[in-house]
């Protein structure tokens, strides 16, 4: 029977058991210097990567803050600037007016905010001070009146100060509640028919509506 010295000669010089041990031995070796160098390489890379990234992104949010910033301002010009002096229409949706063609509103806006009814065509939100346009023709096919909605966000008495300070103080009033009336010239009349609402006509009024 072999003695301890032979049993453990064989079992170490065994091709099984010097695999084993080889494996053994660069494993602890990778574990010990490898790995390290890998995982230190690896996370260089990974911060590498957001240092790219983290600028585009800032990048991006600034574009969008600005853009809404253009956004923000155009809205303030376009609501304090909404009517130009001696002119009734509001200031970016003036493109259309009585007497044209009812075909060129699809000329002057959007086809998906032009909602078409039978016997008018409502525009919504042609600008921002503008909550919609809605236009009415004759037998010609001409625009004979346009009732413009005022943004809900105005406070009242909005409305009267933009018109009295581009048109001048009211021709008279109109209708059981007073409304106020201008009167342009022989086939132009203004008219408001709420605190939010009002119509420009070849003659004639709106509707005057209580507040």
């Amino acid at each position: 029977m072999a003695n301890n010295a032979e049993t453990e000669s064989f079992w170490r010089n065994h091709p099984v058991m010097v695999a084993i041990l080889s494996g053994a031995a660069t494993f602890g070796f990778s574990y010990q210097f490898v790995f390290p160098i890998l995982t230190a390489s690896l996370q260089n890379e990974v911060a590498s990567l957001r240092n790219e990234v983290n600028p585009v992104k800032v990048r991006n949010a600034k574009l969008e803050s600005e853009t809404l910033d253009l956004k923000v301002k155009l809205a303030d010009a376009q609501t304090v600037n909404m009517l130009a002096a001696g002119n009734p229409y509001p200031t970016g949706a003036n493109q259309v007016k009585l007497g044209d063609q009812i075909e060129s509103v699809e000329k002057a806006y959007p086809t998906q905010n032009i909602k078409k009814e039978k016997s008018y065509w409502s525009v919504i939100n042609p600008t921002t001070s503008v909550a919609a346009a809605t236009y009415f023709w004759d037998a010609k096919q001409k625009i004979s009146s346009i009732l413009l909605h005022i943004q809900d966000t105005q406070p009242k008495g909005f409305l009267k100060t933009k018109l009295i300070a581009a048109l001048g103080q009211p021709s008279g009033t109109y209708g059981d509640h007073d409304c106020p009336l201008w009167i342009l010239d022989t086939s132009l009349t203004v008219s408001i028919s709420s605190s939010n609402l009002y119509q420009i006509n070849r003659a004639g009024t709106g509707i005057c509506y209580p507040d």
